[in-house]
């Protein structure tokens, strides 16, 4: 992510309902502290946090981490070079984030090490079985996708450009099944209690055992 295409992450994601969203997640939660990897410019630990939650946050984008820093101690570091020296009761990695991550089982594995026993691992991602329709006018004004398949998995390409901005942005989104997400987890220390689908993406929610 470049460092302009940061600098409007909030307007451009302006119409995310955060509020709600936090409180969905309190309701599933175990009460006490929270680790909220990849927690942008921390609109989501802001509302946690009035909900009496003890947020931290992790996130490697340096402008979005320095936002989020007022609100919250941020880790500067992607979850995989990650060497946080404590653990938490629950870890939340929202917003598609782990579709993002260049190491998902690695990543898995770190989540679990920073966990406490029986601590939460909520995932909001996109899986093959997402229903994402190209007829979404956002995601048609937002960007062209490719997708290739790759040892079982899908990579897609989002070529992002806003012509107000004169932004272009390009990721690799990695989409797996549900059978795939879950045996990920399951080798990495987790129990999957739910899978959620909201329409679009899905709240994956996790122990750790």
């Amino acid at each position: 992510m470049t460092n302009k295409f940061a600098r409007y992450y909030e307007k451009i994601f302006r119409d995310k309902v955060y509020v709600a969203e936090a409180r969905a997640l309190g309701l599933i939660m175990k009460k006490g502290t929270v680790l909220d990897v990849g927690c942008g410019t921390g609109l989501h630990a802001k509302e946690l946090i009035k909900l009496g939650f003890d947020v931290e946050g992790l996130e490697p984008q340096p402008v979005l981490y320095e936002k989020a820093k007022k609100i919250m101690h941020v880790y500067n570091t992607t979850i995989e070079d990650s060497e946080i020296q404590k653990t938490y009761d629950n870890i939340i990695c929202m917003f598609q984030t782990f579709n993002y991550i260049s190491e998902p089982k690695i990543a898995a594995r770190k989540m679990h090490s920073l966990l406490n026993k029986n601590g939460k691992l909520i995932i909001d991602m996109l899986t093959e079985e997402s229903k994402l329709k190209e007829s979404v006018w956002i995601w048609d004004w937002l960007y062209t996708r490719k997708a290739t398949t790759e040892r079982g998995r899908h990579k897609i390409w989002l070529n992002y450009w806003f012509p107000f901005l004169n932004i272009k942005e390009q990721f690799t989104h990695t989409t797996p099944s549900h059978k795939d997400i879950v045996a990920l987890l399951n080798n990495s220390g987790f129990t999957v209690d739910k899978i959620i689908y909201n329409g679009m993406d899905n709240l994956i929610v996790c122990t750790a055992q």
